[in-house]
């Protein structure tokens, strides 16, 4: 394993959280029908999102034993866009932002540490419209058993697993709170190759 042939994960891994990112931008097939009052209702304006992620490459077989792992962990800046709650629908007018961070990465072969690289990284989300349904539980959490994540960038879109978030609403500031990730795997000549992507993103909105 050599740091030249992972270090081109930085625009996959940064575009993976972007697409976390619009978490309240899901769809959705089922329509929200309960009774509680849905607080989010109403316009905000985008502040920003923390995020931090990490992704794990391993391979393990006959002989064969490697881990190469990539992290990063910023705040959003240049943030620009809202996001609309309605009783069952959320829409984002030009949500978009600016990633400028530093992207770390190590690699191990059976348990040890072998290189580590680190590197200066910046990517531009630009302002974008989405719309699309989301269910309501109660006054902590959002959720869609069955959502993608739809953020155009050059290199598509990703899907996630089902999921949810919790929030935390005081005054006219609203957190929504998302942990998520994926798990894949395969196995080809007796090595079995996992990529798994884990990320918390803390998304901060304020009533417009």
């Amino acid at each position: 394993m050599t740091p030249d042939k992972t270090y081109c994960m930085p625009k996959k891994l940064l575009f993976f959280a972007a697409v976390i990112l619009l978490l309240f931008v899901i769809s959705c097939q089922k329509s929200n029908n309960k009774t509680n009052t849905n607080e989010l209702e109403g316009n905000w304006a985008f502040v920003s999102s923390q995020i931090q992620q990490v992704t794990q490459n391993k391979q393990v077989g006959p002989g064969v034993d490697t881990l190469a792992v990539d992290s990063f962990n910023y705040v959003t800046t240049n943030n620009t866009g809202s996001v609309s709650f309605t009783a069952d629908s959320v829409i984002t007018k030009g949500l978009g932002y600016l990633v400028s961070t530093t992207h770390y990465q190590f690699g191990y072969n059976h348990g040890q540490l072998t290189h580590s690289v680190s590197g200066a990284y910046t990517m531009t989300i630009p302002p974008g419209n989405v719309s699309n349904s989301y269910l309501y539980i109660q006054k902590d959490s959002i959720y869609c058993p069955i959502m993608t994540f739809c953020a155009q960038t050059s290199v598509g879109t990703l899907p996630s697993a089902p999921g949810g978030s919790g929030y935390v609403l005081n005054g006219d500031m609203l957190v929504i709170t998302t942990i998520t990730g994926t798990n894949v795997g395969s196995t080809q000549s007796g090595v079995t190759y996992t990529t798994s992507d884990t990320a918390r993103v803390v998304t901060t909105l304020h009533r417009q």
